[in-house]
């Protein structure tokens, strides 16, 4: 939790907690609002970037949109879904944007305030129970998966001088390296490089550039 009593907390700080515990999952709760349509009533999910770039986080987001609408009962469903925050803001949300790539996030939007029949659930005690219930039941589906890691198979800093190859062996989080190799993608510094996947052995390998001083590798992927 970023907070437990009712003050406020900026943006930034917000997803500073989030990194600083190394959280395996950002949730922003939030509800929404029109100033054009009073009528709005439906559940929205919102994910960081491009849909390609963050498959963890869409996960979650279908997981989490699927309980809303069983468990809510919204009368009206047209407009769910889940949808990217860059039909928000042109670079996305801060503290979505600030936990990426560390961690998946969500922002989750449970009804319109600016409808007054969904305000009231809102104010219900029972309906709130329905809502933190839609919320827990999206994490235990989402930890059932498995939490997946990349672990460098080297040992000391020096091994990693000149164009050496590089492995990493990817576990799934569930005692296996089952992954959809389809949408795997590596990048090292932001610029997308080419890797070899070994599916009987779950080794990622790639070639390290040495032209930089430090690399940041980033692999994506996702587990079965």
């Amino acid at each position: 939790m970023t907070r437990e009593t009712n003050r406020d907390l900026n943006l930034g700080g917000r997803a500073a907690i989030a990194k600083i515990n190394n959280s395996d999952l950002f949730i922003s709760i939030h509800h929404n609002g029109s100033l054009n349509d009073n009528e709005l009533d439906f559940p929205l999910v919102y994910y960081w970037g491009d849909a390609s770039e963050n498959p963890a986080s869409i996960k979650f987001a279908n997981s989490l949109l699927e309980e809303m609408l069983t468990d809510m009962k919204f009368e009206n469903t047209e407009g769910a879904g889940v949808y990217s925050d860059f039909l928000i803001y042109s670079e996305g949300t801060s503290v979505l944007r600030n936990t990426f790539p560390i961690l998946p996030g969500i922002i989750g939007e449970a009804g319109y305030f600016s409808n007054s029949i969904s305000e009231a659930r809102m104010k219900d005690k029972n309906f709130n129970r329905l809502e933190s219930q839609s919320y827990f039941k999206a994490i235990i589906r989402y930890a059932a998966n498995g939490l997946p890691k990349a672990i460098p198979m080297v040992t000391k800093t020096e091994d990693l001088i000149g164009d050496s190859l590089i492995i990493f062996k990817l576990t799934d989080g569930l005692g296996g390296h089952e992954f959809e190799a389809s949408v795997f993608r590596v990048s090292a510094n932001d610029t997308v490089i080419d890797f070899e996947w070994n599916d009987s052995s779950g080794e990622l390998s790639l070639i390290y550039d040495n032209s930089y001083e430090v690399i940041e590798i980033k692999i994506y992927g996702r587990n079965l």
